[in-house]
């Protein structure tokens, strides 16, 4: 056959992660005096990667409600947190912890695109730690205790992840490049629409990308990544996709 079309789901997945995972063929038998390329038709996947969690490291808040005398630390749970939710989350964990709800207050300045910090008396914010909140809020390594500081850092809430790649396995690297490094990316996208939603389209006009196998394939990988190829962890919700391997 010259033309395939190779759909692609996640759902019934055994052992692998939905955002990397390996599917294997034994009917995709290619002819090996023809040049292939493959296309994306469709996809969906689901706005479920987090931008606080354990595994990003970024998921500890450490204060102190007595002037430093002593500091709590509070683990907030993994999630995908806007500035407002995350402010939410912080002062339910402080209130948990004994202490006074909006005592601490996380608010955007969007004029100037940092994240500005309101301290009751005798609350402070230890950022020191590796594991804080302080590059994804734009803050410095620093205890602060003042009772307004703005972050000398723009915000970073989505902790870098700017953009969605779908990645093959079977794409030539070497004709697909992100700025000047070689890549395996069937599209790039940024999602339109809010966390915990379903992220789909029908492409209109499908790219047709060169692969590098001749004869059969035995095997592909699948795998979502950010904009700088760094593996997005979906958290186990499912992937569709449908591509088209056609001869030139």
């Amino acid at each position: 056959m010259d033309t395939y079309l190779l759909n692609i789901s996640t759902t019934n997945l055994i052992g692998q992660p939905t955002h990397d995972f390996t599917i294997n063929y034994t009917h995709i038998q290619l002819n090996p005096n023809k040049d292939y390329v493959l296309g994306l038709k469709n996809y969906s996947l689901w706005y479920s990667w987090f931008n606080v969690s354990s595994e990003n490291n970024n998921n500890n808040f450490r204060y102190s409600r007595d002037n430093g005398a002593t500091y709590s630390t509070l683990i907030i749970p993994d999630g995908n947190y806007s500035l407002d939710n995350l402010n939410t989350k912080i002062n339910a964990l402080i209130f948990t912890d004994g202490g006074v709800k909006n005592s601490i207050v996380f608010s955007a300045n969007y004029n100037t695109l940092r994240v500005e910090l309101t301290l009751a008396s005798g609350y402070q914010v230890d950022f020191i730690a590796n594991n804080s909140l302080k590059s994804l809020l734009g803050f410095d390594s620093f205890i602060y205790t003042s009772p307004f500081t703005s972050a000398p850092n723009p915000a970073n809430i989505t902790n870098s992840v700017d953009a969605i790649n779908i990645n093959c396995s079977l794409l030539n690297s070497s004709q697909n490049l992100l700025n000047d490094t070689p890549s395996q990316t069937l599209i790039q996208f940024v999602p339109s629409t809010s966390v915990g939603s379903n992220l789909a389209a029908q492409v209109s006009q499908i790219t047709f990308l060169p692969i590098t196998n001749s004869g059969n394939i035995n095997s592909m990988r699948i795998f979502i990544t950010d904009q700088n190829l760094n593996i997005l962890n979906l958290n186990g919700e499912n992937v569709s996709i449908s591509l088209v391997l056609q001869a030139v």
